[in-house]
């Protein structure tokens, strides 16, 4: 056996060596991985990714000091960086499911940032049975963060208004409904009042494309600031007073293809400035008050075949341009009525029969308006109208004068300049014995 230590005691030396080096090269290796993170560079941050371990209640209580922030270099250096160099941005962050994703960004360079999956406790608290033919087919899901999703397989319970179930229950005040969301084989195809008056709710997931009606649906929800996405609902044909009095509504979306009527769908939305856009709306005829008491209303164009516009834009006394009215058009009466602000006019087209009121209190409209219609209502079309300004009716109207004379301020003139000889006048028509 001494032999032997004898014989191997040359190569101890050489294993210690090697062993040593071995451990100093895997050294380097890990310090190397580790010291990435604690170099300092001053080239820019080329990437930053985030990571929080923190269960949240609702994504309201999401805070940045719960996130480690690390960050790339152009060097290839990562580190470290303070929570006060970046922002929290929760606005587009979907208030339902257990899991969210929040996007963090660089406070100075904002086009550098990144998406971060925060947890959010869901317990359920409650269910409400709502299932078509069968109740327990669809169950409404209250959970702890507030969402009410729909959850099951197909079509839902017709209510009366306000007797929707999720809408009377004993905790509603410690577990309110803050956001909405189907799961995809729920197919609702009447969802009148389901959440009218839930002032409460602040956001609602996609309707599902089996909706065929919408009355009153969110009707006096003061906090929902954004429409529910409808693009995608192929079925939905009416919408009256869908979002009556929602007075936080900003953001909406495109009139679906197949609506055919609105009527008062967004009027009292106080802070609405720009209306959804009509470009497909191609089945929609009746848009009766659908803006009136919008203060804030800015912009708008118009439906391509509606026929009723009565009071659409009543009291909207923001709106300065009057919109391009298709020929379709019958009845505009009060339509533009109580626009104290309204400048900028555009036609009357030929097929139009009622006016009656239709600019009344319009007191600072100027310029030309054309108009091609013989109404056979038009009882104080210019009444109050026009106070200190003036405004020159063109057209092939042979109601020219008559229209005119519903002026009590005289400031409603005649276009004399290029007269038509072929065109008699309303007197010549229709006075003539």
């Amino acid at each position: 056996m001494d032999k032997l230590k004898d014989a191997l005691y040359p190569f101890r030396f050489a294993l210690i060596l090697l062993g040593g080096l071995l451990l100093v090269i895997i050294g380097v290796k890990i310090f190397g991985k580790v010291s990435t993170y604690e170099k300092k560079t001053d080239q820019p941050i080329t990437s930053i990714e985030a990571e929080c371990s923190k269960t949240y209640h609702s994504i309201n209580d999401i805070d940045l000091k719960d996130f480690t922030i690390k960050a790339e270099h152009s060097d290839g250096i990562k580190n470290m960086i303070s929570n006060e160099d970046v922002i929290l941005n929760t606005d587009n962050c979907k208030p339902v499911g257990e899991k969210v994703e929040v996007e963090i960004m660089l406070t100075e360079h904002k086009d550098i940032k990144c998406t971060c999956e925060v947890k959010i406790k869901r317990e359920k608290i409650m269910g409400f049975q709502c299932g078509y033919p069968t109740v327990t087919d669809v169950i409404a899901v209250l959970y702890s963060n507030g969402e009410l999703c729909f959850e099951g397989k197909g079509d839902v319970l017709v209510f009366y208004e306000g007797e929707q179930p999720w809408l009377n229950y004993e905790e509603a005040e410690e577990c309110p409904i803050i956001s909405v969301s189907f799961q995809k084989e729920v197919t609702p195809t009447n969802m009148n009042f389901w959440f009218k008056g839930l002032k409460t709710l602040t956001y609602v997931e996609p309707i599902p494309s089996s909706v065929r009606t919408m009355v009153r649906t969110f009707e006096g929800c003061e906090n929902l600031s954004a429409m529910a996405d409808w693009t995608n609902s192929e079925s939905l044909l009416n919408i009256n007073e869908a979002y009556k009095d929602c007075k936080s509504l900003v953001v909406t979306y495109p009139i679906p293809k197949r609506v055919r009527i609105a009527k008062m769908a967004c009027a009292g939305c106080t802070e609405l400035q720009v209306a959804p856009d009509f470009t497909n709306a191609e089945s929609l005829v009746n848009t009766t008050e659908m803006f009136k008491d919008c203060d804030k209303l800015i912009q708008t164009n118009m439906p391509m075949n509606v026929t009723d516009i009565s009071g659409m834009f009543k009291n909207c006394i923001n709106l300065k341009t009057m919109p391009d009215l298709p020929g379709s058009v019958v009845i505009m009466k009060d339509c533009f009525s109580g626009d104290t602000n309204l400048t900028t006019l555009s036609n009357i087209p030929l097929n139009v029969d009622d006016v009656t009121s239709a600019f009344s209190g319009c007191e600072m409209i100027t310029g030309e308006m054309l108009v091609n219609c013989n109404p056979h209502q038009f009882n104080n079309m210019f009444q109050n109208a026009a106070l200190a300004t003036k405004v020159n009716l063109t057209g092939n109207s042979l109601m020219l004068d008559v229209l005119a004379n519903t002026s009590d301020t005289g400031n409603i003139y005649i276009n004399k300049s290029k007269p038509n000889p072929a065109l008699k006048t309303y007197k010549d028509v229709f006075l003539d014995d």
